[in-house]
């Protein structure tokens, strides 16, 4: 994918936090953590050095915490993955890649890399396996069955099953978006998939697709306008997180929409309001919200 790409979506993921390019200097991101009834909410990890962290994935143990970063002064490609131990802080250093996602066992830990065998892999936690996938493939994430993967090939999904070792491409008929956006999200019982797209007529949506049988089919979809990427489906099923963009002076903030709702988001209580909050997930067990957080400048 050209180079051009890179710098849209840096710039995209850091217009989720402040409307400025990521490579100038900003506040620090930091992990937080609320509990799932809004209350508690506090910081819980960051990593030293880099001040530019996303897309958080916590260990189904509920342990470490899963993120990408780079420096202020690097370009996207240059993002690392990063496993913090929440209980001690140490921060382990895995090397280039992106958007890490565990799987339900904790054992791997699917992700992107941008170069040096670009598209989506698998890495066994003590990286002494890796697995390249798909040289075209980008924004992997794990079914919390644990049998198959998603991720994306241009504009189109593809699912991968582990028992088969095959992959297939989901395209519903009808197909009518031009691009589809990275970190999307399964939902509990690992048959429909949420993610942000393009429409062919040139605006946003969040869309809920099932890739059961033989020909996907799209359940429900609402309009993305001012939202940004990276989101998270409550284990119970019940309600889908997504981050809304600072704009106009107010922060960055997280919202909730249910599945299937024809309702507007709302905004998630809780959370800091003096604070760019966005890119989430859940514990496993539902019980615990993990955000990435920044001082508003």
């Amino acid at each position: 994918m050209p180079n051009v790409f890179f710098k849209i979506a840096a710039t995209a993921i850091a217009l989720l936090f402040t409307g400025e390019n990521p490579l100038r200097a900003q506040t620090p991101a930091q992990i937080w953590a609320m509990d799932s009834d809004g209350q508690n909410a506090r910081r819980v990890a960051h990593v030293p050095d880099f001040p530019i962290i996303n897309s958080p994935e916590v260990s189904a143990d509920g342990r470490f915490v899963a993120v990408d970063g780079w420096n202020a002064t690097e370009d996207l490609t240059a993002a690392q993955l990063f496993i913090i131990d929440l209980q001690t802080g140490n921060v382990e250093n895995l090397g280039y890649g992106a958007m890490p996602n565990w799987s339900p066992d904790g054992n791997w830990i699917a992700f992107c890399k941008y170069s040096n065998k670009r598209g989506v892999h698998l890495r066994s936690r003590d990286g002494e396996i890796e697995r390249h996938i798909d040289p075209d493939g980008w924004g992997i994430q794990w079914s919390p069955d644990g049998w198959k993967v998603a991720y994306t090939r241009g504009a189109k999904w593809v699912i991968y099953h582990f028992i088969s070792a095959q992959s297939r491409e989901a395209v519903p008929a009808g197909w009518d978006y031009t691009r589809i956006y990275w970190n999307p999200t399964w939902s509990p019982d690992s048959t429909e998939v949420c993610f942000k797209a393009r429409h062919s007529q040139g605006h946003d949506e969040f869309v809920i697709m099932n890739v059961e049988g033989q020909v996907p089919s799209i359940r429900h979809r609402i309009r993305a306008d001012g939202f940004q990427e990276d989101i998270a489906w409550h284990p119970d099923g019940t309600r889908i997180l997504i981050p809304k963009a600072a704009a106009n002076g107010v922060v960055g903030q997280i919202y909730a929409y249910e599945p299937g709702s024809d309702e507007e988001p709302t905004l998630l209580a809780g959370q800091p309001t003096d604070r760019h909050n966005a890119g989430m997930c859940w514990s496993r067990d539902g019980k615990t919200l993990y955000f990435i957080s920044r001082a508003a400048d």
